[in-house]
């Protein structure tokens, strides 16, 4: 119910006038879960998932640097490396957006690549509140 409630309210703002192409919501591990209203022309990016991907791979390393550094070998030898690698260059590219859209602190909303909207992780509350502003110029 609270979906479809979230869809009304996002495609009402867009019917009033809104011209809204992308919403990209930048938040860290702990806080994804709290985004609301994300629907579509929504995207999310954990901004933490490099080091969950690192994290899940390695594990806890030796605190001894030559013994964390023979942990480290012995793992990017084996066959799975590449499917982490590829998924920590995939979660690279978040902070590389988040980096070229100015981001500056988490949570945040960016609407249309420009508009940025920190603090809150309800969609539908960022698109209120760039409605309001666009209703103002």
């Amino acid at each position: 119910m609270k979906r479809i409630l979230g869809l009304i309210v996002f495609v009402s703002f867009q019917s009033i006038g809104a011209d809204i192409h992308s919403i990209d919501v930048f938040v860290n591990h702990e806080q994804a879960s709290r985004v609301k209203n994300c629907h579509d022309n929504c995207q999310i990016y954990d901004l933490d998932s490099t080091e969950v991907l690192l994290n899940s791979f390695f594990g806890e390393l030796p605190s001894d640097i030559d013994d964390a550094y023979s942990v480290v070998e012995k793992k990017l030898n084996l066959p799975e490396w590449k499917t982490h690698e590829a998924q920590i260059i995939e979660a690279q590219k978040t902070i590389t957006k988040a980096f070229y859209l100015g981001v500056k602190k988490y949570p945040a909303i960016v609407i249309n690549e420009k508009n940025v909207i920190y603090g809150i992780t309800d969609v539908a509350r960022a698109v209120n509140d760039f409605m309001s502003n666009e209703d103002k110029r």
